[in-house]
């Protein structure tokens, strides 16, 4: 009885066109004409299609902290399509979605960006936002010793510098009570301590700091000693501390010593001398020693019993000698015959030297083969002198 006719002038009908019900794909304005075949009666009637192109609004929410017992999280994404009329998926390139992939509040379980993409069902039209989740890493910390020393038994740790993790810090020592400085204590005995530090979090990281004994400085000096007047003698201050830990060494003696600042000085005492040495360290630690020199005041001279002056070269002379350098000069040298006659005599000269030696002549004459008798005069380099005799055989 009634006939359908479907026209449009900017749309597009993909259905029937004689249908009272049609299908189209576009936007446009639709016409519908209606005739009643009966009685040639018709009317038109038209309809407006308008594409809904709206985008839905999206939001991934807000980012999330992970830390070392916050190990996983919930995103909070949100859209304002009614429920039924959306689907959302969550995709990560470097991220972990632990609890699938689908819905607005996914679980995650690492550091990553996180894009929502949230679609209308009805529309097919879509939108984006991501979000950032981080980590927060608790990775390490720093501490510095002032252990004990001679000036101070106790020591010190110290926390320096935390890297990672989330503040404010908190520090413990073998487990005790935490406290909030970076100086743990200013008065700990040697040993070794468990170090705690944990942030706001509660993550927690350990070490082991250990506290040395303090160091004993010790110096010494050895025992007494003996030496013969004129002879040297080494000193030396035998310590426990490094060379380059020595600040100082000062030497308490007069100008016999080579040095007052070295640690092997030289010594030539005339007499009896005690000598201390005192050694400080670069940390102020202090240490003494003494020892004593002692002088043996023997003139260390030899003089011969024969010689035989015939030219040859060899023992030609009667003179003195002496060892070392003890003896300072001879003040006098005299020989006689067994009639008590001077013959030869000779006053303040060094020993050793041959020129102030007796060659067997009186007045350039050679004197006979006999026993003389002698008598020195000798004068020690401390300013004591020592009276000497004997007898000489001339010998041809």
């Amino acid at each position: 009885q009634f006939e359908y006719n479907w026209t449009t002038t900017n749309g597009n009908i993909t259905g029937p066109l004689d249908a009272l019900q049609t299908t189209i794909d576009q936007p446009g304005t639709y016409f519908l004409n209606i005739t009643n075949t009966q009685n040639g009666c018709e009317n038109d009637g038209q309809v407006t299609v308008e594409e809904d192109v709206d985008n839905p609004q999206v939001d991934a929410g807000l980012g999330l902290e992970l830390n070392c017992n916050e190990t996983q999280g919930q995103l909070s994404g949100n859209t304002d399509l009614p429920t039924g009329q959306w689907n959302a998926v969550w995709t990560t390139v470097d991220g972990n979605l632990v609890g699938g992939q689908n819905g607005l509040t996914p679980t995650v379980g690492s550091a990553g960006v996180y894009l929502l993409t949230v679609t209308n069902s009805l529309t097919g039209c879509t939108n984006t936002d991501e979000v950032t989740v981080t980590k927060v890493v608790f990775e390490d910390f720093d501490f510095e010793i002032s252990p004990p020393s001679c000036l101070k038994s106790t020591g010190e740790i110290d926390f320096m510098h935390e890297f990672g993790g989330t503040p404010p810090y908190q520090y413990s020592l073998d487990g005790g009570e935490t406290f909030t400085t970076h100086v743990a204590n200013g008065n700990l005995q040697p040993g070794t301590y468990d170090l705690v530090v944990r942030d706001a979090n509660g993550c927690e990281l350990t070490d082991v700091a250990y506290l040395p004994e303090p160091p004993v400085l010790l110096v010494s000096l050895g025992a007494d000693t003996l030496i013969n007047l004129g002879d040297s003698y080494q000193l030396v201050a035998l310590t426990s501390l490094p060379e380059s830990e020595i600040a100082s060494v000062e030497w308490r003696a007069d100008s016999t010593l080579s040095c007052l600042d070295c640690i092997s000085p030289i010594a030539m005492p005339r007499q009896q001398t005690d000598y201390f040495v005192k050694i400080t360290s670069k940390t102020g630690c202090t240490a003494e020693s003494y020892t004593t020199v002692f002088v043996k005041k023997e003139a260390n001279v030899y003089v011969p019993n024969a010689f035989s002056p015939n030219g040859d070269g060899t023992n030609d002379v009667f003179m003195i000698f002496a060892g070392g350098n003890s003896v300072q000069e001879v003040r006098s040298f005299l020989v006689f015959d067994r009639w008590g006659e001077t013959v030869y005599q000779y006053y303040h000269f060094e020993p050793n030297n041959p020129l102030y030696g007796w060659d067997g002549t009186l007045r350039q004459t050679p004197m006979n083969p006999a026993v003389y008798v002698w008598f020195a005069e000798v004068e020690l380099i401390d300013g004591s002198t020592r009276l000497l005799k004997g007898d000489v055989n001339l010998i041809r």
